[in-house]
């Protein structure tokens, strides 16, 4: 399985169509391996998080992170469909079909060279930095490269939700609970409170234990900002007989009631 199965990102089955969704290029004219990969799930977030590199990104010294593989999806999710779009903000060259991205980088099909079974290698592209990589000589072998790695936490990255998402849902322990430090002052009060609500469901009690006072911070500091799924999560805590009655949640219980 190189999907993660979760129904907080669900995904639909594709269809393929024999009119080009970017320049002449088809469905039907990407990869065997994608499209068999896409029979599995049509996307999603990945089991595993970073490939090996020949020289530094900006994500290591000998490898690249990468989160999540697009689907083909009409509407609603990212979808490798929408390559006019990238191509017009990135200006990415014409024979390159991006299949995973966040901000500026860029992981795709090269058109430009194909490999002796006539399928194109495996490119990435960091605009910012203008680095352009082959990391694979096919799509078979950017999968049995993929990897899991530490994700890069240091106070001088600063990660997008795509990544946030990732950590939440296949990171270590102390990762997550960095990572709640982390995102506290987020404007993103509904997505934090939503991987709160995972995590307080996740059964690992020191999980449960780091979305509690989570929750407590949301509710003491930022009582104001508060999302509506703010009486989903109380509900949730009630129902756990481990917390049920924890002065954390006596105390949220009372902030709530009272202001």
């Amino acid at each position: 399985m190189y999907f993660i199965e979760t129904s907080f990102f669900p995904t639909t089955n594709y269809s393929v169509s024999t009119s080009p969704f970017f320049n002449h290029y088809t469905i039907k004219e990407l990869p065997k391996a994608y499209l068999h990969l896409l029979d599995e799930q049509n996307g999603g977030y990945l089991t595993k998080n970073a490939l090996p590199t020949s020289e530094p990104t900006r994500d290591g010294l000998d490898m690249v992170a990468i989160h999540t593989l697009l689907g083909i999806q009409k509407e609603g999710t990212p979808s490798i469909l929408e390559q006019k779009e990238l191509h017009e903000a990135f200006h990415l060259p014409d024979y390159f079909i991006v299949f995973s991205y966040q901000n500026e980088q860029f992981f795709g099909f090269d058109y430009s060279i194909l490999n002796t079974n006539g399928e194109p290698k495996i490119r990435y592209i960091d605009t910012d930095t203008d680095q352009w990589l082959y990391l694979a000589d096919s799509f078979e072998e950017f999968l049995l490269l993929l990897r899991k790695d530490s994700f890069t936490l240091n106070d001088a990255k600063e990660l997008s939700l795509i990544e946030a998402n990732h950590i939440f849902l296949i990171g270590e322990n102390f990762e997550i609970e960095e990572l709640l430090t982390r995102f506290e002052t987020t404007i993103h009060k509904e997505w934090y409170f939503n991987w709160l609500a995972y995590l307080a469901k996740s059964k690992q009690p020191s999980l449960v234990a780091a979305s509690l006072q989570a929750f407590e911070t949301q509710v003491f500091y930022f009582h104001s900002k508060l999302p509506e799924s703010v009486n989903d999560l109380v509900s949730i805590f009630l129902s756990l007989e481990t917390q049920k009655n924890s002065p954390t949640l006596v105390a949220i219980l009372k902030e709530l009631k009272e202001n």
